[in-house]
């Protein structure tokens, strides 16, 4: 990784096992003393990474589930086993449907729930979030429309406390595509049900081939 002014400021290096599987990373700051480690422990459907500071004491931990093809589940623990998230993931005819993430406090108490729909090419279709009591979390539940591409084209929004199926908002997207078929300039537009007033944004980005 390098700075703005082009100096580096960390690297990190990768170590792999006979059959091409990562086993080790080690990172380095500017000078290229240790910062940090992760350890990558395999076993039949598992796959646990073990994170360590640069004085090698464990700092936490990512265990990854499989049911033999699919990630079913990822979880990451601090330094005292404490869960900071978990993730589930649900499939149904070999593609995911749906997944959930759980958060955790400092103490492991859990405080906010992530709920997310895919639809049949894999990308969200539905997402919102929950307290733990199961109350909504206030930020939204959202609906996701693609273009032909692929793209997102349309984000409806709704107002969970009311349980109505009429949106309050959508935000629009707009795309202008180069010579390659990539797009390089992304316009959104976003409009309230009880609000004349329509806010812009403008992305643009520039692509080398």
């Amino acid at each position: 990784m390098y700075t703005y002014g082009g100096t580096v400021f960390r690297s990190t290096q990768f170590e792999y096992d006979t059959v091409g599987r990562l086993t080790q990373t080690e990172d380095f700051d500017a000078t290229g003393a240790k910062i940090g480690a992760s350890e990558y422990i395999y076993s039949e459907d598992r796959c646990e990474r073990i994170d360590r500071g640069e004085a090698g004491i464990v700092t936490g931990r990512v265990p990854e589930e499989y049911d033999g093809k699919h990630l079913i589940r990822i979880s990451s623990f601090d330094n005292r086993n404490t869960p900071r998230r978990i993730k589930t993931l649900k499939y149904s005819d070999n593609r995911l449907v749906k997944s959930e993430s759980r958060y955790y406090g400092a103490n492991g108490d859990l405080y906010e729930l992530s709920i997310t729909d895919y639809d049949s090419k894999g990308r969200v279709s539905s997402s919102y979030g929950l307290k733990a009591d199961g109350s909504p979390l206030g930020d939204g539940k959202y609906r996701y429309e693609y273009d032909e591409r692929g793209r997102r084209a349309k984000v409806w929004t709704y107002n969970e406390f009311d349980g109505s199926d009429t949106p309050s908002g959508v935000s629009i997207y707009e795309y202008t595509d180069d010579e390659h078929g990539n797009w390089i300039e992304q316009r959104e537009r976003r409009l309230w049900r009880n609000d004349s007033y329509e806010s812009k944004r403008i992305v643009t980005r520039k692509l080398t081939y």
